[in-house]
């Protein structure tokens, strides 16, 4: 069960999972959870535009590159092929993620289009701000607001 923490309590280093919505340059967080050490890091949301000469998409406002050696899959986890992948679709990427933005996906897997659509991202905290209540992850700055719910595992 999580328990609610506030932003003072994040740290650089820390894995997260974030839930938001892309405000000009800034993810606007809605909310905030400490997340168990993994790997690979993900961002989800819906592809904005997508370039299959140059096998790459851009969702949440970034240019994604996929490499030779990723997987798509469908909603039934069916393995599929990356022209089966559209404008305006829910998708969840996961791979590697180094700084400044390099993310190198591994995985895009389909997602169900919901009512209310949030974007969000999992990975490690690479920089804070308490007094501005920003964050770093993956590249993108996080905007925490007094609404923002920040949670503890």
């Amino acid at each position: 069960m999580e328990k609610v923490i506030g932003f003072d309590d994040l740290k650089v280093g820390q894995r997260v999972r974030v839930k938001g919505k892309l405000d000009g340059d800034a993810v606007k967080a809605l909310e905030i959870t400490m997340q168990p050490p993994e790997e690979d890091a993900s961002i989800s949301g819906m592809i904005e535009s997508i370039n299959y000469e140059k096998s790459s998409l851009r969702i949440i406002g970034r240019e994604l590159t996929v490499p030779q050696n990723f997987e798509v899959k469908d909603l039934e986890r069916n393995l599929v092929s990356f022209k089966n992948l559209k404008a305006q679709t829910m998708v969840t990427v996961k791979g590697k993620y180094s700084p400044p933005n390099s993310f190198v996906p591994r995985l895009i897997r389909m997602k169900e289009m919901l009512g209310l659509n949030v974007e969000k991202m999992k990975g490690t905290i690479e920089a804070i701000d308490h007094q501005k209540k920003t964050l770093r992850l993956l590249g993108f700055t996080v905007q925490a607001s007094p609404k923002t719910i920040v949670e503890a595992l």
